[in-house]
């Protein structure tokens, strides 16, 4: 779109700057047409100089500084040299050097880490896509585009301070315009005398507004307590729905901690344990049906990076712009109206 900037950056054994940062034009869209048709196929994946010269390339832009910047991660393959190739070096590297700046990690096929590339998407507060072929590729593109271009607040960030118990801390991402994410927290509540409008909580939303200014909004959580008796004990089925995916998050994390230790058997006891406990129809079958059977071994586990990753980033509320074909449509929100113009807008320039 006029006034926006592209640079592209390749990598293989070593990244390299095809075209510095540089303002869209006509003439620059077909250099960079030219460019990406040019790129080849090659062995290693290189992902931290890639990443690092990213970094560099936008710094070297010396864009204005409300201008939104972010690096998009595309890769078909395993992180097998360079400075860092682990899950745990490369998060480090991203969280030292992101600064300004945001990621996005989209990765291509089934060959690559996606449960890797999904936290490198979170460290960096941007967005991860799951693409199963090129036609997915335009798709990707559009939606974090149309995104970036429809959003209301960036880096949200939700502290809920209860009045007993721990805080707790949520990283959201971006947000868009009119979206809404539906949460559920479990916090403790103090023993109290039947009276209205008791303070539990406090709710902080911090978050960047499009031109780059910091805000923080607290609103009190109030609740009313009755004689016991008089409670109200039906459940609404959104508040159930989002427990639900609550329980079915925090057992996929400590699934994941088990399994990447090599406890297979943990883990499939804690997402087991958790399902036990969910009453959401669909939300039940999928996890018994589809995700549990992810944990049985290594093999499985392994072989089912996309779907892990997909099925996290959606209990996690965070950007997922497309998503294994086995997470219910109910979990990976569908695309926001600036996202579906941008793909439109995408496929007529083909």
């Amino acid at each position: 779109m006029p006034g926006d900037s592209v640079g592209l950056v390749s990598f293989s054994t070593k990244a390299r700057v095809v075209l510095p940062v540089h303002e869209v034009s006509a003439a620059s869209r077909g250099r960079l047409r030219a460019a990406v048709t040019n790129l080849t196929h090659e062995a290693s994946t290189n992902l931290a100089d890639g990443f690092l010269k990213g970094c560099r390339a936008l710094r070297a832009a010396a864009l204005p500084p409300n201008r939104r910047a972010r690096l998009i991660l595309l890769t078909d393959g395993l992180a097998n040299v360079g400075v860092a190739t682990s899950r745990a070096e490369l998060r480090a590297l991203v969280r030292k050097h992101v600064g300004p700046f945001s990621l996005s990690a989209f990765g291509f096929g089934r060959d690559c880490d996606h449960s890797m590339l999904a936290e490198l998407s979170e460290e960096g507060g941007g967005s991860f896509a799951f693409i199963e072929n090129e036609d997915g590729v335009l798709t990707a593109f559009a939606r974090e585009l149309g995104g970036l271009v429809s959003t209301y607040a960036a880096d949200v960030r939700v502290r809920i301070v209860p009045v007993a118990g721990a805080p707790i801390e949520l990283r959201l991402g971006d947000v868009l315009h009119q979206a809404e994410i539906p949460l559920c927290v479990a916090i403790a509540i103090p023993q109290h005398a039947a009276a209205t409008n008791v303070e539990v909580a406090r709710v902080h939303v911090t978050f960047r507004e499009i031109a780059g200014e910091e805000r923080e909004v607290t609103t009190p959580v109030l609740v009313d307590y009755v004689p016991r008796g008089d409670e109200d004990a039906t459940i609404d089925p959104e508040v159930l729905r989002a427990r639900d995916e609550r329980l079915l998050r925090e057992a996929q994390t400590a699934a994941e901690a088990h399994a990447q230790e090599g406890d297979y058997a943990a883990a499939h006891q804690a997402l087991a344990a958790a399902i036990a406990l969910m009453q959401t129809p669909d939300l039940v079958a999928f996890a018994r049906a589809t995700l549990l059977p992810c944990y049985e071994d290594q093999r499985v586990y392994e072989a089912a990076t996309a779907l892990r990753a997909s099925a996290d980033m959606a209990l996690k509320k965070r950007r997922l712009l497309a998503a294994d074909a086995h997470v219910p449509l109910a979990m990976a929100p569908p695309a926001s109206p600036a996202e579906v113009a941008m793909e439109a807008s995408f496929r007529e320039d083909e």
